[in-house]
């Protein structure tokens, strides 16, 4: 096999490599022109992938935003800086029948035998926006549950400062629950040999254990002491290392 014939045949392994990525891939010169556009890509267009060789860059942006564009590609030619070419207020793709589609954009520049090129990956950012946002309504419904239980509830970082306390506690301490984010909130508690409930509580989150209970006392704002249970798990981040600790006190008094 010859050099010519070798080198054919590793663009069209690379080629076919490229054809099974999930994400849509496009290729293109300093001028704009697209020099390759994998099926992904056509896909999310709603075309093939073979009609977007040699047409501009810019036609995969809606209308309104192609100067914008344009003159991002052209500063990141001057540059001969791995810019975005897609750069603009929204990042956007067109699709053949009108619409357009939010989309995650990555961009790198590489050498061709031509000149640079930009090889740009493009991700249907639908999926992320859509499971964002029901996140985000399932974290807004926690919390507006926390704001209204009669629950004593703290967040501890793994510092042990307070990230969250919800109006319960703050009228219990008869303080602004916005003073108390950033204090040492393993301080918080009092009661003799109880008074490391939730310092305690906190350590033990941070060593991975599932969940602690414990009961100490506070002084509330009428200068009483009033008898917490407390129930403290660890919080993880997205990796699901700990980063803290949240910890749930009911008010047993009456029950002591």
């Amino acid at each position: 096999m010859g050099a010519a014939e070798a080198e054919a045949t590793d663009r069209s392994v690379i080629a076919g490599l490229v054809d099974v990525v999930p994400d849509g891939i496009v290729v293109a010169d300093e001028s704009g022109t697209i020099r390759f556009a994998n099926q992904a890509l056509g896909g999310l267009v709603g075309t093939d992938a073979r009609d977007l060789v040699g047409q501009s860059v810019e036609m995969l942006v809606p209308g309104t935003l192609h100067d914008a564009h344009a003159e991002a590609r052209r500063e990141a030619a001057a540059l001969d800086a791995p810019a975005n070419p897609m750069a603009g207020p929204e990042t956007r793709l067109q699709t053949s029948d009108g619409r357009s589609i939010p989309v995650d954009v990555t961009v790198s520049r590489t050498m061709g035998r031509s000149g640079p090129l930009a090889v740009i990956c493009l991700r249907d950012a639908r999926p992320r926006r859509q499971l964002e946002a029901a996140v985000g309504g399932s974290e807004r419904r926690l919390r507006e549950l926390y704001e209204a239980v009669p629950l004593a509830i703290l967040g501890l970082d793994s510092e042990g400062a307070v990230t969250y306390a919800n109006p319960f506690l703050g009228g219990l301490l008869g303080v602004n629950i916005g003073d108390l984010v950033g204090e040492d909130g393993r301080s918080l508690l009092h009661g003799g040999s109880r008074h490391e409930a939730i310092a305690d509580g906190h350590a033990e989150a941070l060593s991975g254990a599932s969940a602690t209970h414990a009961e100490a006392w506070i002084t509330d704002r009428g200068g009483r002491h009033r008898t917490l249970s407390w129930y403290t798990t660890p919080v993880h981040d997205d990796e699901g290392d700990v980063i803290g600790s949240l910890s749930i006190g009911e008010d047993v008094t009456a029950q002591r």
